[in-house]
């Protein structure tokens, strides 16, 4: 397996991993080969599907051809089969994975041919096809169109009989590795060789725990070392160290013990002073009186600088026997700690920072750093320890109390919890107990660590089941005052089962659950608990603690700090762990590339470096993106190595690329559907980070940072057929790239690309282009899905012609460029889905882009086409157009504006701008038409995602919208306009969810007609400006409260008024209108954001915050 393992690491990262790297690499590789598993059964079953309509529609196919289409589909399905029964054994045989790659791209292959099938119904539809081998090629007869589908069979057949000559074991058995036969001394020199090398590695390690423990540093450090397997491997070599002459020299007192079980400390304590006498003469340990045991031995330890080893740690309650007697004395002494359990591992250190033995038995954990930045969530946590939970009227809960440390991976959630841990009196708690839960993925697994850790190892077998561990927890517990129970990186559907576990001990007792998904965070601390989240780093605690690494070993090189701090931290995005890794990266590199840093670490990932820290991150982001539970997830998380690191993506347009890659296809929930759902588990997992909330609450943008991209972008690439243009390098995959993108263009990378070969590409983006379309022959890419052209400047008419030649093209993004007309042959796009062409210079629609088939999302500011309607056009919009979002247009006096509001009922969302020359002629035909299009007898079964936006900017009025009747059926309502009444409308709405009101200023009383909307959740007041003495705001389903204005009016709220609401935005200069007491009547309160505030402001809300029984968050 080493071996295995090692020609792995060589040929994947060509000889730059390094050898503590191999452990993550090969856990990467694992989750990396389920995914292309996964990806693969689904593309089979997919292939299956179309294939077999194109059978059913294959009428003037010859019967050969049809013949084949048939024996293709009968393969896939085999194929299916295989791949359902493949187990993770099959797939470390480097064959299954090989045979695995050919089949995803042989469906890629078949599933392009397919669609092409579908873009004409005519008889020679053939014409279309493509040849497989060389993608698109010239219109071909139907002989030749035959010869490619017999072509295609051939290939399917080639691929079916490799699996039964070189796959023999289909079963779910492990597959064997294939080896040629050779001479019989080939197992022992296989055997030397790897002898010798794990010879060469012990002593590598030998050297490397030396310097650890022969560092320089005045304080205690404590270091661990955390057995995987045998302790045989780290025992040699913590001996080996502890008695090298170079060590024995730093240390007077030196002690070797192994803990006996049941744990005695006065035997202990005798054990260390009997090794200590023996390094020296002078004191005789015979006239040692029994009672002063332990004077004498503090009295060493005091006066001496020791070196004592403790082996076989089991428990945190021997450590904190111990630790209270070897003090701090900042002579440079030294404790190291062995033990078979992570979190005693890494509860001793403080903070999990390790490198891996290299034969990847054991880890040494260390502390590097003290905690920077973590003075004031250490305080409040420490006080939620303290307090008692409490109800929705302030009265004491007798309910155990669960608090929840979420955030996105490396904020140093553990760190944090195993510090308050740590800080607080032992006394206080009776039962005390730290529990890894990361390494299982049942609930029986984690009840028995549980079991494990507070009752005792000996109690807890495997063979028992989870109602006994149970049974056992609570009747222990039970006779327990009170217990504090640290539960680590818990993962979903673990806390229903494991809650029962947990007696109420009259409110005395508390449990922290250390998670990175909030929802498990929710879920572990409802109605009884708090969930505490996790920030990142301001600025100032950033550079302060990258200082305190670097500076370390660079205090000559301080004076061009502010300079290389600066961009890391940008990188770094305020994460601890990711700058404490770039920061000891920096620390042992050169001068010349330390300090020059354009050349040197900012154009290297830091994915492919080697630290502690960095090894830390890897690890936990890989076992976060194993946990994905759908391989077209991880696929789709993988996808946004699309998008420059830092770019701001904008959630609902990914989405739409999601689906039209086909990353996201739904059975009984639309593909956009499936889509979110996609895009809100990596959000709720902290993969994503969140830029902007909508008034919905839904999240609008988002970003990739630091070593999280660095991690999709080396995975992307060595797994889903992607390749890059990435810091003015090409970084492309060893597979068929499928999936392209320019992150950055330079003269040099344009010579690149020209060399690529992309006309087998599905999704092609270009980001921030302005050399004009010469950077790529568009022509070629015949099968691109998705093509994403933002802010690219100089697009040709020639190169608009050619996008229009992408038959399969199901996503066009134009936004912000400098087009100014579209091709009438947009008209050939007829799978176009989504078509964005937002603030480019098109100032006026051609109807042909209104009739593309299967057009559903169109974003823009233009003009309606002046055209007519017609008999033929009107039956294509109520019967064939799929139009949902029309967002959106400038209202004039085109005829096609009554067209399609009167003849397209699957239009949901319609954005309407002021066209300049309003008048009451206009103004008629918008309330007719819009009367006629949200009536209550159209689209009744989608009201609640019916949406109206009319932006006619502050100063035009909107008066006019008064004459609109109810009942309407709309569930977002976002008006923007001079307003001197509030339309009558809005009160009348039925199910109204989202209403947004942006104008100069309105009158407070006004506003009291919103107390009608009994369903609304969302509510947005924009105006400049308030007139009146008071707002009352009464909504009992309000969740979401966001108010923008110059000077907050007195806001009168009650206990009662939104007992739901868990978001206030006071986006005002002065918000003295709302005392901030009065955010204890709002009992659900989570979130508080306020504007350009006084930091006294701004304290005071703090301070009251933290009186608040959910301690809302204020940004």
């Amino acid at each position: 397996m080493a071996d295995l393992v090692l020609g792995i690491a060589k040929s994947l990262v060509e000889g730059t991993v390094t050898k503590a790297q191999l452990a993550i690499e090969e856990s990467t590789d694992r989750a990396m080969a389920d995914l292309v598993l996964g990806v693969a059964k689904s593309l089979a079953e997919r292939t299956v599907t179309k294939v077999q309509l194109a059978i059913e529609e294959s009428s003037k196919l010859r019967q050969s051809a049809q013949h084949d289409l048939v024996f293709i589909a009968g393969e896939f399905e085999m194929m299916h089969s295989f791949l359902s029964v493949t187990t993770e054994e099959h797939l470390r045989n480097n064959i299954v994975s090989t045979w695995l790659t050919q089949v995803c791209d042989l469906a890629y292959d078949v599933e392009d041919c397919i669609e092409f099938i579908h873009l004409d119904t005519k008889s020679d539809w053939w014409l279309r096809f493509i040849k497989c081998c060389n993608c698109m090629a010239p219109a071909l007869p139907l002989d030749e169109a035959s010869t490619d589908i017999e072509q295609l069979k051939a290939r399917v057949h080639d691929v079916s009989q490799r699996n039964i000559r070189l796959i023999s074991d289909v079963g779910p058995k492990p597959i064997k590795e294939m080896k040629q036969p050779g001479p019989a001394t080939s197992g022992a020199s296989s055997g030397m060789c790897s002898k010798t090398r794990d010879t060469d590695w012990m002593q590598q390690d030998l050297e490397e725990l030396i310097k650890l423990i022969t560092r320089k540093g005045s304080g205690l450090e404590v270091i661990s070392v955390w057995a995987t397997w045998g302790d045989f491997v780290s025992t040699s070599i913590i001996r080996k160290a502890f008695d090298d002459p170079n060590v024995w020299e730093n240390f007077t007192c030196r002690a070797w013990v192994k803990l006996s079980h049941p744990f005695n400390l006065h035997n202990l304590i005798r054990s260390l002073l009997d090794q200590f006498y023996a390094n020296f003469c002078e004191v005789q340990q015979e006239a040692i009186i029994e009672t002063c045991l332990v004077q004498e031995f503090m009295q060493q330890v005091n006066n001496q600088t020791y070196l004592i080893f403790l082996e076989d740690v089991s428990t945190m309650v021997e450590w904190e026997a111990i630790r209270k007697y070897l003090p701090d004395r900042r002579n440079g002494s030294r404790i190291i700690v062995s033990t078979r359990q992570f979190e005693i591992a890494s509860f001793c250190t403080g903070l999990p920072y390790y490198q891996r033995f290299s034969a990847e038995s054991a880890c040494i954990f260390f502390k590097e750093v003290d905690l920077v930045g973590m003075e004031e969530p250490m305080r409040e946590l420490q006080q939620l320890l303290v307090e008692e939970a409490k109800d929705n009227q302030g009265l004491p809960l007798k309910q155990l109390k669960v608090i929840s440390v979420v955030g996105a991976h490396g904020l140093g959630k553990t760190a944090l919890a195993m510090e308050v841990y740590k800080s607080l009196d032992p006394e206080r708690f009776s039962c005390r107990a730290w529990v890894d839960t990361s390494k299982y993925r049942d609930a029986k697994g984690v009840l028995m660590e549980i079991v494990r850790a507070v009752i005792g190892e000996s109690t807890s077998q495997a063979s028992s089941s989870a109602a006994r561990h149970i049974k056992d927890l609570r009747t222990y517990l039970h006779k327990k005052e009170r217990f504090l129970i640290v539960l680590d990186d818990i993962q979903p559907g673990i806390w229903e089962t494991i809650r029962s576990a947990f007696p109420e001990n009259d409110g005395n007792s508390r449990i922290i659950v250390v998670t990175s998904i909030y929802s498990v965070a929710m879920q572990c601390s409802y109605q009884t608990g708090h969930v505490y989240r996790m920030q990142a780093l301001e600025n100032d605690h950033s550079k302060a603690l990258f200082r305190k690494i670097l500076l370390d070993s660079h205090r000559k090189c301080e004076y061009n700090l502010d300079k290389v701090s600066e961009c890391i931290l940008k990188k770094c995005a305020g994460v601890p762990l990711s700058i404490v890794g770039t920061a000891q990266l920096l620390r042992v590199t050169s001068d010349e590339m330390t300090w020059n840093f354009n050349q040197g670490v900012s154009k290297e990932q830091i994915y492919l470096r080697s630290n502690p820290a960095i090894e830390r991150m890897k690890q936990v982001i890989t076992r976060s993106f194993h946990s994905l539970y759908d391989p077209f997830l991880q696929s789709c998380f993988l996808s946004l190595s699309m998008f420059p690191e830092g770019h701001v993506i904008k959630a609902k347009g990914l989405l739409r690329r999601w689906a039209a890659e086909g990353l996201a296809t739904g059975v009984r929930l639309s593909d956009l559907e499936v889509a979110n759902g996609y895009f809100q588990n990596l959000v709720d997992r902290n993969l994503i980070k969140p830029l902007e909330i909508s008034n919905n609450g839904n999240v609008k943008t988002c970003q990739i940072h630091g070593i999280i991209f660095d991690f999709i972008v080396y995975n992307s690439i060595r797994q889903t057929n992607c390749s890059l243009i990435h810091n003015d390098k090409l970084l492309q995959s060893s597979q068929v790239t499928r999936r392209f993108s320019f992150h950055s263009i330079s003269e040099e990378s344009e010579n690149v690309a020209k060399k690529i070969d992309l006309s087998r590409i599905r999704s092609l983006s270009i980001f921030n282009h302005v050399g004009g379309d010469g950077l790529v022959n568009i022509q070629k890419c015949k099968l691109v899905r998705v093509l994403d052209l933002e802010n690219c400047q100089g697009l040709s008419r020639n190169f608009l012609d050619g996008i229009c030649e992408l038959l399969l093209l199901k996503y066009l993004s134009l936004r912000d460029t400098d087009v100014k007309d579209l091709p009438v042959k947009i008209s050939k796009l007829q799978h176009l889905s989504t078509l964005d062409i937002r603030g480019t210079q098109v100032k006026s629609l051609r109807m042909e882009v209104l009739t593309l088939p299967q057009l559903a999302n169109l974003f823009g500011r233009f003009q309606l086409p002046n055209q007519h309607a017609s008999r033929k056009l009107q039956s294509f919009f109520e019967e064939k157009s799929k139009l949902q979002t029309l967002a959106g247009f400038a209202l004039d006096d085109s005829p096609a504006f009554k067209l399609i509001m009167a003849h397209l009922p699957k239009l949901r969302k319609i954005k309407i701008w002021s066209g300049g020359t309003t008048n009451d002629y206009l103004n008629n035909i918008l309330i007719s038409s819009l009367q006629k299009h949200f009536s209550f007898n159209v689209n009744r079964h989608f009201q609640d995602r019916n949406a109206l936006i009319i932006d006619f900017g502050r100063n035009e009025s909107l008066d006019f919208m008064d004459d609109l009747d109810a009942p309407c059926t709309l569930g977002c309502v976002k008006l923007t306009g001079c307003m001197t009444k509030l339309p009558r409308f809005i009160g009348l709405v039925q199910g109204l969810r989202e209403l947004c009101l942006s104008s100069s200023y309105l009158r407070c009383e006004v506003l009291s007609d919103l107390h009608n909307l009994r369903y609304l959740q969302y509510l947005k007041l924009d105006f400049q400006e308030f007139i009146g003495d008071s707002l009352s705001v009464t909504h009992p389903l309000l969740l979401r409260l966001c108010i923008v204005t110059r000077k907050l009016p007195q806001v009168r709220i009650t206990a009662w008024d939104m007992p739901h609401i868990t978001s206030l935005h006071l986006l005002c200069g002065d918000v003295e209108g709302l005392p901030s007491s009065s955010i204890q009547l709002l009992k659900s309160l989570i979130e508080i954001r306020l504007g350009d505030v006084s930091e006294e402001t701004r304290k005071s809300w703090k301070d009251e915050a933290k009186r608040h029984k959910n301690r809302p968050m204020i940004n």
